[in-house]
């Protein structure tokens, strides 16, 4: 079910184009054009109608991206007059199969086509843009949910349970916004990786994505426990509002803390304090000890993050428990060491005990690069909670998330049907082995020589235990249309951040700049 509200926010009256490409199996239920209550009447244009209207708006505009919708059945609807400041709702609603991708199902929502709208006015046209954009999936099946994976979005919620899933997605000032992308699977074999390629051109190396997700999705404890270290900026400029929130969200973590867990919360200003010299395991006692130690802190100070960094990772270097320093600030360094690169490059040099670092960064004025670094060199996740939101939900929805990790240290390599290893497998993401958390999904890119038949082995560890997930799937020779063009860009965003993590380390040459800018 589409809705269209169309606004006119100018002076004068105008008409409104409206065009919506179909699925080419799509059907069309049901068609409400509303215009304070009355209906318009609205058609549907078959292929050869449609790609010369389309091709006509193509040169209007000077868009070729609309080129990919061209060929396609369209919705066509005119809505004139709306007047000033008016507003129009044009509804409708179709029914289509979701494509098959292997062993996933996906749907498509083509939102740029707003491009092939217009408002036609006296004197020019002008193409219509989003400013609000709301998109709401529930998706019902008989057998478990397993991936639920958006290519397009990163900024969805998802909710429901095992076999009922909800997944919505709202934008403000969306622009002339992407295809909403939608990938799952129901029923399929615990954990099978799929396999999706994309080739634009077969005389170039194509392009491959990787995804899998465990069906168990049930929270398990880590066995053993874990050693968690929460690291909370006390900076001046947490005073106030802020750090009775931070002091709340380490009330929180202290509370959902296991009995065979070990924990420790460093502070930090210009200065850092621990509240012990080492780990201390999770009694009663001593989560009472730390909950009244954090509630008499106070805020003071500059921000020294180098240094409430290196503490918390030499705590975690010691003893053989899986661990995670949960890392929080308002701010950017203002003592210690200040420069993003070498802060980056210290915690890598203290980080022996390989502990997770999971960001949270408070408001506006963060240094969202060093926390990207962060999470990449340490297997770690970054949040962001802006002026308003709750600290404390954040800290807890953040622990929340660490406290079950459903497969860990999980490493790809792909073969031929064979089994023997593929060369000309290049440029793949990502470097080191990864973690998956309740809700996440395993992704691998990468880019490929040699078309044909090929096997996935996915090696981890479950409840501490090895595990190994096999798939299969193909890369394709050439791709007959850009459906799948999406594994293009989600490759080079993250060989993106592959050159630049290079070029921290390593310093920049021209090898790896023309690679980038290219």
């Amino acid at each position: 079910r589409i809705s269209n509200v169309l606004k006119n926010p100018g002076g004068g009256t105008i008409e409104a184009s409206f065009l919506f490409p179909l699925p080419e199996d799509a059907v069309v239920g049901s068609l409400t054009l509303l215009v304070d209550g009355r209906e318009l009447t609205g058609e549907v244009l078959e292929a050869a109608e449609a790609r010369r209207i389309y091709e006509a708006t193509v040169r209007r505009q000077q868009d070729p991206a609309l080129l990919e919708y061209a060929g396609r059945r369209l919705l066509r609807s005119s809505v004139f007059p709306i007047p000033a400041g008016a507003e129009r709702t044009i509804e409708f609603e179709y029914v289509v199969l979701p494509v098959l991708r292997g062993t996933l199902q996906e749907l498509r929502l083509p939102l740029r086509s707003v491009r092939g709208a217009q408002a036609l006015g006296t004197v020019d046209s002008a193409p219509l843009k989003v400013q609000e954009l709301n998109v709401d999936v529930t998706l019902h099946a008989e057998k478990p949910l397993t991936t639920l994976y958006s290519p397009s979005h990163a900024d969805l919620r998802i909710g429901g349970s095992d076999h009922v899933k909800t997944v919505s997605l709202q934008q403000k000032n969306a622009g002339v916004p992407n295809d909403f992308v939608l990938m799952f699977s129901s029923g399929a074999q615990d954990g099978v990786p799929t396999v999706l390629s994309y080739r634009r051109n077969a005389t170039e190396p194509g392009y491959f994505l990787v995804l899998a997700a465990p069906a168990d999705q049930e929270p398990r404890p880590v066995p053993g426990g874990r050693n968690i270290v929460l690291v909370v900026d006390r900076s001046g400029s947490m005073r106030g509002e802020k750090f009775l929130q931070a002091q709340q969200g380490i009330r929180r973590l202290l509370e959902s803390l296991r009995a065979d867990d070990h924990f420790n919360l460093v502070v930090y200003d210009s200065d850092v304090e621990l509240f012990r010299n080492d780990l201390q395991p999770a009694t009663p006692e001593n989560l009472r000890f730390a909950a009244e130690w954090s509630d008499a802190l106070k805020s003071q100070g500059g921000t020294n993050i180098s240094e409430a960094l290196t503490a918390a990772l030499r705590l975690t270097a010691k003893g053989d428990r899986p661990s995670w320093v949960l890392f929080l600030t308002d701010g950017l360094p203002t003592a210690g060491v200040t420069d993003e690169r070498k802060i980056a490059e210290l915690s890598i040099q203290s980080n022996t005990g390989h502990a997770r670092i999971f960001s949270l960064g408070v408001g506006y004025d963060v240094n969202t690069r060093l926390f990207d670094r962060l999470s990449a060199a340490h297997r770690g996740r970054t949040r962001y909670v802006l002026p308003g939101e709750q600290i404390d939900r954040a800290v807890a929805a953040l622990e929340s998330g660490i406290s079950n990790p459903l497969l860990t240290d999980l490493q790809a390599t792909i073969t031929d049907a064979n089994g023997r290893e593929l060369e000309g497998i290049t440029r793949t993401w990502p470097k080191l082995p990864t973690d998956i958390y309740q809700g996440e999904v395993f992704v691998m890119t990468g880019r490929y020589r040699d078309p044909g038949a090929v096997q996935v082995r996915l090696k981890g560890k479950r409840d501490g235990e090895d595990i190994v997930l096999t798939g299969t799937g193909e890369f394709t020779a050439q791709s007959s249309d850009s459906s799948l063009a999406f594994v293009e860009r989600l490759w080079a965003a993250r060989r993106i951040a592959d050159l630049t993590t290079q070029m921290d380390q390593h310093g920049e040459s021209d090898e790896l700049l023309t690679e980038l800018l290219e």
